[in-house]
């Protein structure tokens, strides 16, 4: 946990910016006659792959905040 900490706080823009390039790709690959290389969909798999990791995380934790926050008003 604490070796991803640093991503956590990283602003939820980036984490878009990083979901980004998978999805450019993929349009582009759908709607033209152009192929992607191995290479660049392991890259932008791993990129998507951690963003969508940590906006889960990150999403899990804002629920589990909400939660305690909840069960402390019903006391």
């Amino acid at each position: 946990m604490f070796g991803c900490y640093f991503l956590i706080n990283i602003h939820i823009c980036v984490w878009v910016a990083l979901l980004c390039p998978l999805i450019i790709d993929g349009v582009i690959q759908a709607k033209t006659k152009y192929e992607s290389t191995n290479t660049r969909r392991v890259i932008t798999g791993f990129l998507f792959g951690i963003a969508l990791m940590m906006i889960f995380i990150v999403s899990t934790k804002y629920c589990l905040m909400i939660g305690f926050e909840y069960g402390r008003k019903l006391r």
